[in-house]
């Protein structure tokens, strides 16, 4: 990718935060959408029909959710409210990849380069996170509450590297949605520390096998793996014990519940996903054992290993 391209995306991501209009935003996605086809069909001279094939997938997709923006634009304040509404959010939720419409970015997670997948669930997500966040609805409350739901079940039913992470980025929208709640600044603090360790597990594990590898690396894998289940002395565990607080104040002991069940499943999905790891590093589980099998062995594994701490 020229540096050309990447000032041009960079310049159109900071270009997001002086949008004050619905039309300048929507023009800001238009020409974010053509600026990462771009990088789609740049991203390695080898394979390139593979890449100009997701590129074009890629485009319909997020074409559809501009055209459901656009619609929702062209309705206004309308009489109508609650449906333009759910068009709006609709459209937010397909280019962000969330529940229900995510469906996409699991079929194309596999056939991105590492470089292109990395930015797919880390700044590509950043300006629509933001104005996803900032809309006072209990549209938005609801689906991000079904994406922890949804995000848990993901991350307990996925083995494959690319999808454990898609699925983590699921889950942690709603963590993100409450840091937005806290603070702007608090927000973009929350995201950036994340970013940064989602990036180095990224690109210093490409391959699954060496996730539980014994050597000087191990360090910066059991770092990782305390930062994802938010466990202390990571940053995560106490930006995570400050959003709660606050939030707990204005819904009270249900939120709290609510939060604590679902936190506990997606350490069920992340110890079941490494645990998957050890096994396949270890040549421990046959070709001929059923994936499905494994997954439930795992699953209970993680369960039970979860609740002796509880």
């Amino acid at each position: 990718m020229n540096w050309v391209l990447s000032g041009s995306y960079l310049i159109n991501i900071l270009g997001f935060i002086n949008c004050n209009s619905m039309f300048l935003f929507w023009i800001m996605l238009e020409l974010n959408l053509l600026l990462f086809v771009l990088i789609l069909t740049c991203a390695e001279n080898e394979g390139l029909d593979k890449f100009k094939m997701e590129s074009l997938n890629y485009f319909i997709i997020q074409s559809f959710g501009s055209i459901l923006f656009l619609v929702s634009f062209s309705m206004g304040d309308s009489i109508l409210f609650s449906i333009n509404e759910g068009i709006l959010v609709t459209s937010l939720l397909i280019k962000l990849a969330l529940y229900p419409t995510s469906f996409w970015v699991y079929l194309m997670s596999n056939k991105l380069n590492y470089f292109c997948f990395w930015l797919l669930l880390s700044i590509q997500k950043l300006p629509l996170m933001i104005y996803l966040f900032s809309l006072d609805s209990n549209m938005v409350l609801f689906v991000l509450s079904l994406n922890v739901v949804m995000g848990c079940a993901y991350l307990i039913v996925s083995l494959d590297f690319r999808q454990v992470l898609i699925s983590s980025s699921i889950y942690f929208t709603f963590w993100f949605f409450l840091s937005y709640g806290v603070s702007f600044s608090f927000y973009l603090l929350f995201y950036f520390i994340y970013t940064i360790m989602f990036s180095l597990f990224l690109f210093s594990y490409k391959d699954p096998n060496r996730i539980l590898n014994i050597s000087s690396d191990s360090i910066m894998v059991f770092l990782f793996i305390l930062f994802l289940l938010g466990l202390p002395p990571m940053p995560l565990f106490f930006m995570k014990l400050w959003s709660c607080d606050l939030f707990l104040l204005a819904w009270g002991v249900p939120f709290f519940l609510f939060i604590f069940f679902f936190t506990f499943l997606s350490l069920i999905g992340y110890f079941k996903f490494f645990f998957w790891a050890f096994l396949k590093f270890k040549d421990l589980n046959s070709e001929s054992l059923e994936k499905k099998k494994i997954s439930f062995i795992l699953t209970v594994m993680s369960f039970l290993f979860l609740a002796s701490f509880l």
